[in-house]
């Protein structure tokens, strides 16, 4: 530490807030260090208090990045007798948000993002918040395998919804629509949040290779979901509403047929097969004038990993 009084410093105390017993042992470590941190030793202590210059202009960042610090010190930082913050905040998390602060390397991963897209929203930190926003739509976006868990994009669009942040909420129901096929075949699918799977199945993107797979992935969630719904019957936010996304002219006949014996669903196979039989008995001559008038969109074929091929 640099040797001055203390009334040049400000230190910020962190204690992590999933650290449980003695919070005696402590770490000292100062921001004219902070590009020789080392993340992995700072994390083995309960407690870490950061010791930030208050005459040097750098230590000045806190208030220039951070409209938390702005509104707690700049308002009369240079009389202020405030020498000592404390605070509980994830470790690791509030570690990276100075390094961002300091104009250090933060490395966003699926396993910080939320922790750190949080923290940037809470301390006012937009430079953090802009490098999260980036890295979250590019995963979202990309065309390679699915870069995040189904558990953490639900806790993700979970967060987004419960702070009316469309932002998230928005791009994990994209994400999920380009990657159902990976998402059904996930253990926590059935936990994906009705409002999320209810935006996914209606987005333009939703890429399936079936309609039996929508068919069976929808009637899988609505099964292992139909106890929560009890007191929602009625409503039109009820799962029938989204069992209506399924294009029943696409099914298979055999398929839709095979599923006659489903007490609770067997109103809509049976819709199902009426349907396709009306489109069977159509001559082809006639198929133009039979379609006038009527809604399209149960007729229109879903994106499949072909769809590309197809098109060229």
């Amino acid at each position: 530490m640099a040797s001055s009084s203390d009334d040049d410093f400000i230190v910020i105390a962190i204690t992590n807030s999933d650290q449980i017993g003695d919070n005696s042992d402590q770490l000292f470590i100062s921001t004219t260090e902070i590009g020789s941190w080392d993340l992995p030793s700072i994390l083995t202590y309960p407690t870490v208090r950061v010791q930030a210059h208050r005459t040097r202009r750098v230590p000045f960042l806190l208030i220039e990045q951070s409209s938390y610090f702005h509104g707690m010190l700049s308002w009369s930082f240079s009389e202020s007798r405030l020498e000592h913050i404390s605070m509980e905040w994830d470790l690791e998390a509030f570690v990276n948000i100075l390094k961002c602060i300091y104009g250090c390397p933060v490395d966003i991963t699926c396993d910080n993002f939320l922790t750190l897209y949080e923290g940037a929203l809470y301390f006012g930190v937009k430079i953090l918040l802009e490098r999260c926003k980036t890295w979250f739509s590019e995963v979202a976006s990309s065309t390679e395998p699915p870069q995040i868990r189904l558990d953490d994009l639900i806790s993700i669009w979970n967060f987004g919804f419960k702070h009316a942040n469309d932002f998230l909420p928005e791009l994990c129901a994209s994400f999920l629509a380009k990657n159902f096929m990976w998402a059904i075949s996930c253990k926590s699918f059935v936990d994906v949040p009705y409002s999320l799977l209810h935006d996914c199945v209606k987005h333009p993107c939703l890429t399936i290779e079936s309609e039996m797979h929508l068919y069976e992935a929808l009637f899988l969630w609505v099964d292992a979901n139909t106890e929560d719904f009890e007191g929602l019957r009625g409503t039109e936010n009820n799962y029938s509403s989204i069992l209506k996304q399924i294009r029943l002219s696409l099914l298979p006949l055999w398929f839709a047929a095979g599923k006659r014996r489903n007490c609770h669903f067997s109103r809509l196979v049976y819709e199902s097969i009426n349907s396709i039989f009306r489109l069977l008995k159509v001559p082809p001559t006639g198929s133009i004038s039979f379609l006038e008038g009527c809604d399209l969109s149960g007729f229109r074929i879903r994106l499949t990993r072909y769809s590309k091929v197809f098109l060229l």
